[in-house]
């Protein structure tokens, strides 16, 4: 095992699900923390009883000083006393204080995760996202190998932690992790709260899913309830941009443009086209009227034979145009 942090850096996940809770206070953590039988706090109430030298600090740093003798005042819970920059002193800590193998499971776990996405993400941080293209993200052979030998690092690592049992939700969970060059990408035009807000929904639409198992009906249903809970954290002109990123219309389009070699200008005029249509009650006047324009436009943006290579992918795509 190599790459151990100098100073690990705890986030707390206290739900299966990793990504939908990113941050949990300390003091939740002490409740969680707690023996049975022992008061919340009590781990970290000074008394006349009690000597600061018996509370396991972190390596190299000094030991703080002890609060005055109060039997009503409860200090803050420090981190400090169970934290080490080795893992497996750092899981004798949390099980000495009496953490549940659950909740060390979950920290472990996300502080590695943490670790190798931070790994991962260096290797492709040069990487664009070019959203009009039928692969949006390419990596090189040399990407695809790093990333390979790293995954099976992480694995390696959590393997001899005691962690290499991943439940259904850990491996969706897992499988998003993989997405999460793309996902950031493809998300990289909104501001870091919404990122993360939208991330989260789409996890968990991901895990509603493996539920429902094969039930089309409620899987569709699902992913209309994410899309709901989507636009409503993002501005009309936000959705818009997520809708040209991510959605089936979008991967269609690119497929459809892909032997015609679409530019992103053309991607953008043929997907708006494709959003307005839809916006209008099919076989009525005015849906008729809309199509034959959008074809005379469209012809005109493509010219003749890539119009034609269009007509062909869209009827291939099934695609009402």
């Amino acid at each position: 095992m190599v790459g151990w942090p100098k100073r690990m850096k705890l986030k707390l996940v206290l739900t299966a699900s990793i990504l939908l809770d990113l941050v949990l206070a300390g003091w939740l953590m002490l409740l969680l923390c707690t023996p049975k039988g022992q008061p919340a706090g009590a781990a970290a109430i000074n008394d006349s009883h009690q000597s600061a030298a018996s509370a396991p600090q972190r390596r190299g740093t000094a030991k703080a000083a002890p609060l005055p003798a109060s039997p009503s005042r409860v200090a803050p819970f420090d981190w400090r006393q169970v934290e080490s920059e080795d893992y497996r002193q750092y899981l004798a800590n949390l099980r000495a204080i009496g953490c549940p193998e659950k909740t060390i499971k979950d920290i472990v776990v996300a502080d590695v995760n943490d670790l190798f996405a931070s790994r991962m993400a260096s290797i492709t941080k040069t990487n664009q996202y070019h959203y009009w293209r039928n692969e949006p993200v390419t990596r090189s052979e040399e990407q695809e190998r790093q990333l390979r030998d790293l995954y099976a690092e992480k694995r390696e690592v959590l393997k001899t932690l005691g962690f290499d049992a991943p439940d259904f939700t850990d491996l969706v969970a897992e499988a998003f992790r993989d997405k999460s060059e793309e996902i950031d990408l493809q998300l990289a035009f909104l501001p870091e709260l919404k990122r993360l807000q939208v991330r989260a929904a789409l996890l968990q639409q991901e895990q509603q899913k493996l539920a429902v198992g094969n039930d089309v009906a409620q899987s569709n249903a699902i992913e209309e309830q994410a899309q709901n809970q989507i636009r409503s954290l993002l501005t009309p002109e936000e959705f818009n941009e997520y809708d040209l990123r991510s959605s089936m219309n979008a991967m269609k389009l690119r497929a459809v443009l892909d032997p015609l070699a679409g530019t992103e200008q053309e991607f953008r005029a043929i997907f708006d086209s494709w959003r307005n249509l839809k916006a209008i009650r099919p076989g009525t006047p005015d849906y008729l009227e809309a199509q034959q324009a959008n074809e005379t436009a469209l012809q005109q943006l493509l010219g003749p034979d890539r119009f034609k290579l269009y007509l062909e992918g869209v009827k291939a795509w099934g695609i009402v145009n």
